[in-house]
Formats: C-alpha cells, sequence, structure tokens
C-alpha cells in the first residue's frame, strides 16, 4: 500500500485528490488504468487519538518539523489575487488554509461543475479548525519506479507513446493533471486493459491535488 497524510491545514487537498481518484474508477473505469487503485480516504478527530499507552495525543510531532514549499507562480503574471497569495510569507501560507485552484471568487468564469465533482463532494465547504484537527489518510495501491528517461532509442518511443495515451485518456474525462512531470508518473504494476486503447498502459499517473475539471 501507500499511505499519505497531510498536515492538519491541508486535509482537504487531499480529500480533494481522493475525489478525483474517485471519479475517474467511477465514471470511465480508468482505476487500476490510468491511476493507481484508491482504496479509501480517512479521518478521524485528533482529539480521539491515543498513544500506544493510552495517554491522549495532542500533537504530532512530524507536523511540526515539516515545511510546505508551495508551487511558485506563473512569471508572466502578476498583479493578480493568486499571484498576492503565493507571496505571503511561508509562516502566514503554513498557518493559512491553502485555497485550491477552483476556490477562486472567478473560478466559474471557466471551469463548470454541472456533474457536481465539486460542490457533490461533503469536503467543498470544509474548512481546517485548529482547535479540532483531522488526522487526514488517503490509502493507495502501491505501484513501481517513477519513470526515468530511457536511453534506449525504441524503449523510449514505446513510453514517450504509452504517456501520450494517458493524457488523452485523462483528457477525455475533461481533467487537467496540472503537475504533470516526471516524479508523478510511475510503473504500473499490474496488466490492466485500457478499455479506450485496448491494451496495458506500462505508466500511471499519480497526484492529483492540484487537478482541474473543466
Amino acid at each position: 500500500l501507500c499511505i499519505k497524510l497531510a498536515k492538519p491545514n491541508f486535509g482537504r487537498t487531499l480529500a480533494r485528490e481522493a475525489r478525483f481518484y474517485e471519479q475517474l474508477g467511477r465514471e470511465q473505469s480508468f482505476e487500476e488504468v490510468v491511476t493507481p487503485r484508491c482504496f479509501d480516504f480517512f479521518t478521524v478527530p485528533l482529539n480521539e487519538c491515543f498513544d500506544v499507552q493510552g495517554r491522549p495525543v495532542s500533537h504530532i510531532k512530524p507536523w511540526e518539523n515539516i515545511t510546505i514549499h508551495q508551487p511558485q507562480p506563473d512569471s508572466n503574471r502578476t498583479g493578480r489575487e493568486e499571484d498576492i497569495q503565493w507571496r505571503l510569507p511561508d509562516d502566514r501560507l503554513e498557518d493559512s488554509q491553502w485555497r485550491l485552484p477552483d476556490d477562486w471568487p472567478n473560478h466559474r468564469e471557466y471551469y463548470e461543475d454541472g456533474d457536481g465533482w465539486k460542490s457533490g463532494s461533503s469536503w467543498d465547504e470544509w474548512r481546517y479548525s485548529p482547535s479540532d484537527p483531522l488526522i487526514c489518510t488517503l490509502v493507495l495501491e502501491k505501484l513501481g519506479k517513477i519513470y526515468f528517461c530511457e536511453n534506449i532509442a525504441d524503449t523510449l518511443a514505446t513510453s514517450i507513446s504509452n504517456m501520450h495515451e494517458l493524457v488523452h485518456d485523462l483528457g477525455s474525462t475533461g481533467i487537467m493533471h496540472k503537475d504533470l512531470r516526471y516524479w508523478n508518473i510511475v510503473r504500473a504494476t499490474r496488466d490492466v486493459v485500457c478499455p479506450r486503447h485496448e491494451r496495458v498502459h506500462r505508466w500511471q499517473l499519480i497526484d492529483f491535488d492540484i487537478a482541474k475539471k473543466i
């Protein structure tokens, strides 16, 4: 298994990623084809947790020792609301609820939610509560190694063709990954036939926390 944990103020971001996995599996049968199998998204209030000695847990040290590095804005965009948010000091970003891509006030000018991908989620209106934080966990199928640049020309051409098909499959659902890089292309571990291309994809896509549905 691959178990993803989120700092308490990023719980909704992890829930949003789980939502994309859920919908891809339900509507297009792309789970285990384009993306790994998603077992579920779990939460538990920190106030209800106890350590191995039965004592209440008041804080989690890894949360305190990890610094979140936000994606950088497009250098060609300046003065916009999202750019101002990106330029907030690290401590203010860390303490605030990070806005998701479809949270901006004018997002409806560019994106529709007719099928309820956003509004249909119970996490759409959820906000982090410092007095009642949640431990959020996303459990996925563990895949193989991340993509690497292969030296053999035929193998490289096959991999590139395979990745083009993955992007086309994803695009057929109206989803933009928004963070498509080597780290998020991972070797598939099972031979599941793609219903669109009628063959097995060697690679799969992960990390949909900043993806968009258009």
